[in-house]
């Protein structure tokens, strides 16, 4: 089951995506604002983020900025989600890292069709070079591996090592029963 992250504000409109995708099959997590939904995307590492322009603390595009900048997170499929309609803000949110922008009211099958398309699409793409197993983040093509964020200096040769185990893990878990390896190495 995939995750969701959605980041809004306003309680009601949260409840009422977070409904939607659940009776979509998707598994769905809410932050209030900016800086949660920043903590919150990181460590859970969601498929895709729904993310809302107007946030206290941080907005929105402040928040797709940071997201699209961090090794953790820069992979992570965005949806901004907003009341904003001017053509404006709507190339900010594209400029700031978004995938997509729809606006605010948008109808359920909208929006699960655009969370599966770009889920899809992240599918399809080149195989990952970077990974997330529970406390451990590598990233292939950057030699970089940090755990609970901090990041671990290591040799070639520990790296190799590292990698080769964690792509074996990964690989017996989309062989085998996906949902119950996936509970059992990773943080679901």
């Amino acid at each position: 089951m995939k995750k969701v992250l959605v980041v809004d504000d306003e309680n009601n409109a949260a409840e009422l995506l977070s409904f939607n995708l659940r009776v979509a099959g998707f598994e769905v997590s809410t932050a209030a604002n900016g800086h949660e939904g920043l903590c919150k995307a990181r460590a859970l590492m969601p498929g895709l983020i729904l993310l809302d322009v107007m946030l206290p603390e941080i907005d929105g595009f402040e928040v797709c900025r940071l997201l699209r900048q961090d090794p953790l997170t820069c992979e992570i499929p965005i949806i901004m989600l907003t009341a904003m309609t001017s053509e404006i803000s709507r190339l900010v949110g594209l400029e700031s890292g978004a995938d997509e922008y729809l606006t605010k009211p948008v109808s359920p099958r909208q929006l699960i069709s655009r969370v599966n398309s770009l889920l899809r699409d992240q599918a399809r793409k080149k195989p990952r070079s970077q990974f997330h197993l529970k406390d451990l983040f590598v990233d292939l093509a950057n030699h970089f591996v940090t755990v609970n964020g901090a990041r671990v200096e290591l040799t070639k040769r520990e790296f190799k090592l590292l990698s080769f185990v964690a792509q074996a893990i990964l690989r017996r878990m989309e062989a085998a029963a996906p949902a119950a390896l996936a509970r059992h190495y990773l943080d679901l």
